[in-house]
C-alpha cells in the first residue's frame, strides 16, 4: 500500500499480468522460489485493449485493500451483492441456499408454474428432505392457483410438518421468487416468462447477497406478505 497509489484485494486471481497503455506482458503462475516457465509480451493495441477491459472488470470486482485489512484484523464477515445472469449459476446457488440452511427457509413463488418447476427440479424434494432430516423450518407462500393441487399439498405439509404454505395476498402482485436462508443469505430471481417450462428458461436477471440490510429487507417483506396471508385465512 505504501509503494503504489491505490492497491485491491479480489480471491480467487489466478495467473499474473500487467497493461500499460503500450504493452502487455503476463507469466505462468508458479510455484514459490520456482523460475518462470512461461511469459508472453506483446504491443497489439487490439490485444492490450481486451486486457484492459479484463483488468477493468477484476478491479471492479475487488475490494480496497484497507477494507480487507479491517476485515481480516477484527474478523469481520464481507458483504457482497451479486447480480448473476447465467441460469445454471443460480440453479447451483438454489441448492447451496437449501442445503446451507440451519434453522429456516423462506420461499416466495410469485406463480403456480414457479411452484410446478421447482417440483419438476426436484429441488421441492430437497426441501422435504432438509424439513424432515434436519428439523429446518420451511415457510412457502405462492399464488391462490395453487389450490388446483391441493390434495397434494395437503399430503406434503402432513407429511412434514416442519414445511408449512400459505396463499399469496392477491394485492402483493409480486413478480419475484425470492429464497431467504436464516435471515443471512438472499436470491431473488425476476419472473421473465412464466409460460416456459424449466425455472432456467422462466427466470430473469438474480441477485445473491449476504448484505445484513438486503437480506433483512426481503425478509421483512416476506413477514409482512406472511401475516397477510395468516390474516385472510390462507393456511395449509
Amino acid at each position: 500500500m505504501r509503494h503504489t497509489d491505490e492497491l485491491r484485494h479480489l480471491d480467487g486471481i489466478k495467473g499474473n499480468f500487467s497493461v500499460s497503455e503500450r504493452d502487455y506482458q503476463a507469466t505462468a503462475l508458479v510455484q514459490e522460489s520456482q523460475p518462470l516457465s512461461e511469459s508472453m509480451h506483446t504491443t497489439v493495441k487490439s490485444f492490450i485493449e481486451q486486457q484492459q477491459y479484463v483488468f477493468d472488470t477484476l478491479w471492479n470486482k475487488a475490494i480496497p485493500a484497507k477494507q480487507r485489512l479491517r476485515e481480516i484484523e477484527e474478523g469481520l464477515k464481507r458483504d457482497f451483492i451479486d447480480t448473476i445472469r447465467d441460469p445454471n449459476e443460480v440453479q447451483s446457488i438454489i441448492v447451496k441456499l437449501i442445503s446451507s440452511a440451519i434453522e429456516e427457509i423462506m420461499l416466495t413463488f410469485p406463480t403456480v408454474n414457479t411452484f410446478n418447476q421447482f417440483q419438476k427440479e426436484k429441488m421441492l424434494d430437497l426441501l422435504k428432505n432438509e424439513a424432515t432430516n434436519n428439523g429446518i423450518k420451511i415457510r412457502i407462500l405462492v399464488d391462490r392457483g395453487i389450490k388446483r393441487k391441493e390434495d397434494e399439498i395437503r399430503q406434503l405439509t402432513k407429511e412434514c410438518p416442519n414445511i408449512t404454505i400459505q396463499y399469496l395476498n392477491p394485492s402483493a402482485k409480486t413478480q419475484v421468487m425470492t429464497i431467504i436462508a436464516d435471515k443471512e443469505l438472499s436470491l431473488v430471481m425476476e419472473l421473465k416468462n412464466d409460460n416456459k417450462e424449466t425455472t432456467n428458461e422462466a427466470l430473469g436477471l438474480s441477485t445473491y447477497s449476504n448484505s445484513e440490510s438486503t437480506v433483512l429487507s426481503y425478509a421483512s417483506i416476506f413477514e409482512t406478505l406472511w401475516i397477510q396471508s395468516e390474516i385472510a385465512g390462507g393456511v395449509y
